[in-house]
């Protein structure tokens, strides 16, 4: 495959428009309806098709779909794409005009249809790589920026992954596992929604961090309002708060809990009263060599203090120091267990 080419500049409204329809095809969610109203934007200005093709190309090169299999459905699409319009499209693709050698007009032809069939075919190689282009990850110790194309980005902690479908009603993410951090970019008309299991978390512009529990999820804002439920109404969490979401509950704890939950974002682990197990849980996101607790009655035991995200020696000092446990490390794992 070749290596996929950096789009030129285009309007970032366009930009958006010609990722979302992308994005559309590449999930299936397209009726006839839908493809009639994709038709028309693209037949409304050439920068559209641009656009579309310059999205399509930064992911797979034109060039390589085969045209021989579904000649008849390039030759009409070609046709409903230049129809009824004044669109000359080859200038704003960099191809050649018509006065120019058939083979120029030919490769372009076949550019354009193949940028429109990545869309409306929506299979194969081409349906693979769209939906994993939705997906992102981290792994132990590592943390990741992703930028989305309507400008609001994603901070992911370490050992997280999050699931991203854009449509034109909806901007939605799926909080997997773990934790991220969300920038949200102001957009009236499509609401931004984090899911993370049974939680729903709707923003318009804000930034919010989402940690998953083993019950549901903790919700700290940062900057602006969201709107927060788990199957029943909404309760909205402003700037400042923290929501525990758990079994048809919402409850918000003290205002002080946000810039603890967002403390990883500095490299560091803050805890306040917060149990051994979910410690352990925090710790082990970011270090390879994880903590095990060889008796299970040690996770109800409540921590509060600052650690360095990376490396354990602070950690466990603490531990020895407050609780007496006992500390044995191996190769593959950091034991703790009562004291004797």
């Amino acid at each position: 495959m070749n290596t996929p080419r950096t789009p030129l500049s285009i309007n970032s409204q366009v930009r958006s428009n010609a990722t979302d329809w992308l994005l559309r095809f590449s999930e299936g969610e397209v009726d006839a309806e839908a493809r009639a109203h994709f038709l028309q934007w693209l037949r409304a200005s050439p920068e559209h098709v641009h656009a579309y093709l310059r999205i399509c190309a930064f992911w797979q090169d034109a060039d390589q779909m085969d045209g021989n299999r579904t000649r008849h459905d390039i030759e009409q699409l070609i046709r409903l794409a230049a129809s009824e319009s004044n669109i000359d499209i080859l200038p704003y693709l960099g191809g050649r005009r018509a006065s120019e050698p058939s083979a120029g007009r030919g490769r372009w032809k076949r550019a354009v249809a193949a940028a429109l069939l990545l869309g409306l075919v929506a299979s194969g190689t081409w349906y693979y790589q769209a939906r994993q282009r939705g997906t992102y990850s981290t792994e132990i110790g590592e943390q990741r920026t992703v930028n989305l194309p309507d400008g609001s980005s994603v901070l992911i902690n370490a050992h997280s992954r999050i699931g991203v479908r854009f449509n034109q009603a909806e901007r939605a993410i799926e909080l997997v596992d773990g934790q991220a951090l969300f920038r949200v970019a102001r957009d009236s008309h499509r609401p931004f929604v984090v899911r993370a299991g049974s939680v729903n978390v709707r923003a318009i512009g804000t930034q919010f961090d989402i940690a998953r529990t083993n019950t549901g999820a903790v919700v700290s804002v940062v900057e602006g309002k969201v709107a927060v439920d788990e199957g029943g109404p909404e309760s909205a969490v402003s700037a400042g708060e923290q929501a525990v979401v758990s079994r048809h509950s919402i409850v918000k704890p003290a205002i002080a809990s946000v810039p603890t939950a967002t403390a990883w974002t500095r490299g560091l682990l803050v805890f306040d009263g917060t149990s051994l197990d979910e410690v352990v849980r925090q710790f082990n996101r970011q270090n390879p060599k994880p903590l095990v607790l060889t008796d299970a009655t040690l996770g109800d035991l409540k921590i509060s203090g600052s650690f360095p995200a990376t490396g354990a020696r602070r950690l466990l000092i603490f531990l020895q120091d407050r609780f007496h446990l006992r500390v044995e490390e191996t190769d593959q794992e950091i034991r703790l267990s009562a004291p004797q």
